[in-house]
């Protein structure tokens, strides 16, 4: 193969190469100004695995086009791209300027294979980009830019094979899905032939965060071994723990959003694939901690996953701006498609899967709705034969998250889910035949009536949980059976006591503005009595506590870096050792008898009675 002219030409020939991939993308998934989740995530996943393609200069193109993603995505949002055939063909034109003849042949040879693999044959992760299901626009914007590829001067370059090209491309080097409880499906998927009318993508529907449900028969049944004899899936299921680099089961990960979905009007879906290709294990209802660059610190806060495990290819977590919501305001500001962000974790063990059960209830209120989302999209996609009641408490019909998934699920599971949706206050003239007021004794009477038979999962803010918690336990339910998580602390970090207020961005922007205000800080204490001294051991350092300041904004004031998440004593995140010294933890709600014997503490709500030494 003949090389580019100059060193400059084979540097301009990538950056023309990832130029008219994105424009190709665009002007095919966008001309009728429908662009998808599910087009991003197809997309992100060809840039990431170049297996499809034996050509260096088109790798090389697609490594570009990873590294300047961002601002051509910001250039196509702001609307300063132009798209389409006519455009396609300029971006040719210039291509053609940088090679040789023999060389361009193998370039469009190459690009005309991309633009096959735009369109798919369902092997990347069960995902069904097929030319029979593709709409009559965009199969004509195809097939424009195909002619425009394979010819030159108004000849023939080269001719594509008769068979449909997508099944001659290489198939990507996908996880084994042998004997995981969704092989059938992705089986089915991949041997469908394109023009059979199957309709695939229902998981990535679901996975991508998309409003649209998934049809009922595009899960299987799970096969995995049962659980407590009840036929409930056991956890991990067999067959989903293949090679290492596959499977993430924790730790650190860098993902990319691919979809933001808006629930209600303080309430978004944000859903996330991993830029390598793997599956997500967890369990339903775990959490995982978002790292957040804002300004010159790295915040972390965690949020619970509202995706299901049963659908592995990504991960989403629901968030609610709240006034005083530091991180969360961060999220719905500056997350859009294609921001990339680390998470790490899963952790909790707010979970159905620990504790099987023919028959469940689950209450929430508010935003509490995450994790109780979360396992009831695993109980449906793996038929688990199981009776679940949900009680889900809201402050008006408007603040219903995952209404029509809700809907969607009370309709198929039929006998085996009761929703009851009680919105504490109705707007004039509203209508609605259901439930209305706050969570009383007599509502949960009329809802359930084998309450001391289930298994109890509430979720929501401290007060209503304190409510909940009490008044369960006094109409019978057995203490064993009792399983909680709180969303926010009963006191309010000086940290996160005055969050500075964001601005408003545009859509077209991917990265975080550097331009934020000053993230909030306590202050040091002054000198005299009041003060208490925590050390670490680990690095020596000394840190000066004020009366009532906790160890960890201590620690943030005087640049110690710890580990920490929810900054409510809710999480875990952020449990240290204790060597010697007395903390007090007004607020902790995780740490057990055992942990508080052997002397471990929260740092985020632990706070010092004269001089601590940690083992940090």
């Amino acid at each position: 193969m003949s090389e580019a002219k100059t060193v400059q030409d084979l540097v301009d020939l990538h950056d023309e190469l990832a130029s008219i991939m994105f424009l190709i993308f665009i002007s095919i998934a966008d001309c009728e100004k429908d662009i998808t989740p599910h087009d991003v995530q197809h997309f992100h996943r060809l840039l990431s695995d170049g297996v499809w393609t034996m050509n260096e200069d088109i790798r090389k193109g697609l490594a570009e086009l990873q590294r300047s993603y961002s601002s051509m995505w910001g250039a196509y949002e702001a609307g300063r791209l132009v798209t389409g055939p006519t455009a396609v063909a300029d971006a040719l034109a210039r291509i053609g300027t940088l090679v040789d003849t023999g060389h361009h042949a193998d370039l469009m040879r190459a690009l005309d294979d991309f633009v096959t693999q735009l369109a798919g044959d369902g092997r990347i992760f069960g995902h069904r980009f097929t030319l029979g299901n593709e709409s009559r626009s965009r199969a004509q914007v195809r097939s424009e830019i195909r002619k425009l590829i394979q010819q030159r001067d108004g000849e023939t370059l080269f001719s594509p094979p008769a068979f449909e090209l997508a099944a001659a491309s290489p198939p990507l080097d996908l996880p084994s899905v042998e004997g995981s409880p969704l092989a059938p499906a992705l089986q089915a998927e991949r041997r469908a032939p394109a023009n059979s009318g199957t309709k695939g993508g229902s998981l990535s529907r679901a996975e991508a965060g998309s409003r649209s449900t998934p049809a009922k028969d595009s899960v299987p049944p799970a096969n995995a071994t049962s659980a407590a004899g009840l036929g409930l899936p056991a956890w991990p299921p067999p067959g989903i723990t293949r090679k290492t680099e596959d499977l993430w089961q924790g730790g650190k990960m860098r993902l990319r959003c691919v979809s933001v979905t808006i629930e209600t009007h303080d309430v978004k879906t944000y859903s996330f694939c991993a830029l390598r290709p793997c599956f997500f294990s967890y369990k339903p209802g775990q959490f995982v901690t978002v790292e957040a660059p804002i300004g010159d610190r790295l915040l972390r806060r965690t949020y619970t996953l509202s995706s299901s495990p049963s659908r592995p290819f990504t991960l989403s977590i629901s968030v609610k701006r709240v006034p005083l919501g530091w991180i969360s305001n961060w999220l719905w500001d500056e997350v859009i498609p294609g921001f990339e962000l680390d998470i790490t974790g899963p952790g909790g063990d707010f979970t159905c899967v620990d504790h099987p059960s023919p028959k469940l209830l689950f209450i929430a209120a508010g935003i509490g709705i995450t994790p109780i989302i979360s396992m009831l999209r695993w109980i449906a996609d793996t038929e688990a034969p199981t009776k679940s009641v949900v009680i889900y408490n809201v402050r008006s019909l408007a603040d219903v998250a995952f209404a029509q998934e809700l809907s969607y699920l009370n309709a198929r599971l039929q006998e085996r889910l009761r929703l009851v949706i009680v919105p504490k206050r109705l707007v004039p003239g509203q209508s609605w035949h259901g439930l209305t007021g706050p969570f009383t004794p007599q509502l949960l009477r009329a809802v359930v009536d084998d309450l001391a038979e289930r298994e109890a999962f509430v979720c929501g803010p401290s007060g209503y949980m304190d409510m909940v918690e009490s008044l369960l336990l006094a109409e019978g339910l057995p203490r064993q059976r009792l399983h909680s998580e709180r969303f926010g602390g009963s006191s309010t970090s000086t940290a996160l006591a005055s969050p500075p207020a964001v601005a408003p961005r545009s859509l077209a922007v991917l990265k975080p503005s550097t331009a934020h205000p000053s993230y909030p800080t306590s202050a040091a204490p002054a000198a005299g009595a009041g003060r208490a001294t925590v050390t670490f051991r680990k690095t020596g350092k000394t840190v000066v506590c004020a009366t009532g300041e906790t160890i960890l904004d201590a620690a943030t004031r005087e640049s110690v870096d710890l580990q920490s998440s929810c900054r409510s004593g809710i999480c875990g995140a952020c449990k240290i050792k204790r060597i010697r010294g007395r903390v007090d933890m007004p607020a902790q709600q995780v740490l057990s008898e055992d942990d508080i014997a052997d002397g471990f503490v929260l740092t985020c709500v632990g706070q010092p009675q004269g001089d601590v030494l940690l083992d940090a």
